[in-house]
């Protein structure tokens, strides 16, 4: 099938029979791969197959919301550290909480991403960290010769493919899967956790010292797979308002006049300037995907914007 430079990520719930969850190619400069996105307690998709008796795979889980990219890097050299995923906004925010709430906020979001780039005064609002080290699962694979989904409808590249919908494992450290082994002391890491969480931890650990660091090296693979599974709690996507809940003590967040009628994204780039440089625009990124989701308590606000 053809992949798409401009196309629409289906939305699944969860819900959706064996085989039968919606995906997409989609291909930027940078980057060749599909997507999946799974939201909690979304209307079911009219391809998705979706029924109440089926396997729900939020069910006994925590989190809200999950996303899973796999593909290919075309471009030679770029470096894992300069990598982020995040959000990104092209106006500045609308009306903002409290310095003590927005304080509080980014400590909870420090505490899970301790090498944040937060903006919220700017012209180009940002909140990012390093892609490697950011995802709940990451995996390098030897490249497949036909990775693309059953394609629905070559028109919008649409499709299944079993093999993205299923559940992912951080790879033992010790493992050519593992992200680890691409490092200079990847020996270091032969002993390799049990636990998946421990894995992670592993992984995230290690990539953000790159990061912070600035390490060009490692850099990703034209002729490997690689696979990026994210997850979080925090989103609540089915309230009136599209809100963030930090839990006690900051509570929950309204983000509609925040956004200022900004969808919120779903993305990944190479980030073509120092962390540290100051930009009020999106000109730095150089986008490995990016897809915008929109909720209805948006839409008002960004008419009454135009």
């Amino acid at each position: 099938p053809g992949y798409c430079m401009s196309c629409n990520l289906p939305i699944n719930n969860g819900t959706e029979e064996q085989g039968k969850t919606l995906v997409v190619d989609f291909e930027t400069n940078l980057f060749v791969g599909t997507a999946m996105l799974r939201i909690r307690d979304t209307k079911p998709l009219p391809l998705g197959g979706c029924s109440s008796g089926n396997k729900d795979y939020f069910e006994g889980k925590k989190r809200t919301f999950q996303a899973v990219v796999r593909g290919k890097f075309l471009a030679p050299g770029i470096p894992m550290s300069e990598c982020i995923t995040g959000q990104v906004f092209n106006k500045p925010a609308g009306s903002l909480p409290p310095r003590i709430v927005l304080t509080g906020a980014v400590k909870i979001i420090s505490h899970l991403a301790p090498q944040l780039q937060a903006e919220f005064h700017s012209d180009s609002p940002r909140f990012l960290s390093p892609l490697v080290s950011t995802a709940q699962t990451a995996i390098v694979s030897a490249s497949s010769s036909s990775s693309s989904p059953n394609v629905v409808s070559t028109a919008n590249c649409q499709g299944t493919d079993d093999s993205i919908e299923t559940t992912f494992a951080e790879p033992p450290t010790s493992s050519s899967k593992s992200f680890l082994q691409a490092l200079s002391d990847a020996s270091d890491y032969d002993k390799s956790p049990e636990a998946h969480a421990s894995r992670a931890k592993a992984r995230k650990k290690a990539f953000d010292k790159s990061y912070a660091k600035k390490n060009k090296e490692p850099t990703f693979d034209t002729c490997k797979e690689y696979t990026f599974e994210f997850y979080q709690h925090l989103l609540d996507f089915n309230a009136d308002t599209l809100s963030i809940d930090f839990g006690r003590p900051v509570g929950k967040i309204g983000l509609a006049k925040m956004l200022n009628g900004q969808p919120i994204k779903f993305m990944a780039a190479h980030q073509k300037v120092d962390k540290g440089k100051k930009s009020n625009n999106c000109d730095e990124m150089d986008w490995l995907w990016s897809f915008d989701i929109w909720h209805e308590s948006l839409y008002g606000i960004a008419a009454d914007a135009q």
